[in-house]
C-alpha cells in the first residue's frame, strides 16, 4: 500500500511538472500566475456587462449598415455619372462650384463666455 501511495505521489508530482512545462511553454511563468492571470482576467471582463458589449455591437452594426447605404448610394451616383457623360473627377467643370464645407470641432469664433475657443494652432 505504502508502494502505491508512493506511485501515484510520483505521478502527481510528474504531472505537475509537465503542467508547469506547458504554461511555461505558453508564455507564463508558472502555475501560480496562470491562477493570478485567471483572476485579473475575470476582475476585468466583470468591469464590462454583457449590456454595453451588446449596445456597442449594436452600434456597429447599424453604422456599418448606414455606411453600406452610401457606399450604394455612391455606387449609383458614379453609374449615373459614367452613363450620363458627365465630366472626369480631375476638376474639369467644377470652377464654378464653391469649396466643400468641412465643419471643424475646433472652430475660432468665441466661446459664450468670451473666451476664445481653441484654434488649432497650439498658441
Amino acid at each position: 500500500m505504502s508502494n502505491d501511495i508512493q506511485r501515484e505521489a510520483d505521478e502527481l508530482a510528474r504531472y505537475w511538472g509537465e503542467l508547469g512545462r506547458r504554461v511555461a511553454d505558453a508564455g507564463v511563468r508558472d502555475v501560480g500566475d496562470l491562477l493570478a492571470l485567471h483572476d485579473q482576467l475575470r476582475r476585468a471582463l466583470a468591469a464590462v456587462s454583457v449590456q454595453e458589449i451588446e449596445w456597442a455591437a449594436d452600434r456597429a452594426r447599424q453604422l456599418i449598415a448606414t455606411l453600406s447605404g452610401l457606399e450604394q448610394s455612391l455606387g449609383t451616383i458614379a453609374t449615373l455619372k459614367a452613363t450620363l457623360g458627365a465630366p472626369a473627377a480631375d476638376g474639369a467643370g467644377t470652377d464654378d462650384l464653391p469649396p466643400p464645407v468641412v465643419a471643424s470641432p475646433y472652430d475660432a469664433s468665441p466661446a459664450s463666455d468670451g473666451t476664445p475657443a481653441f484654434d488649432g494652432t497650439g498658441d
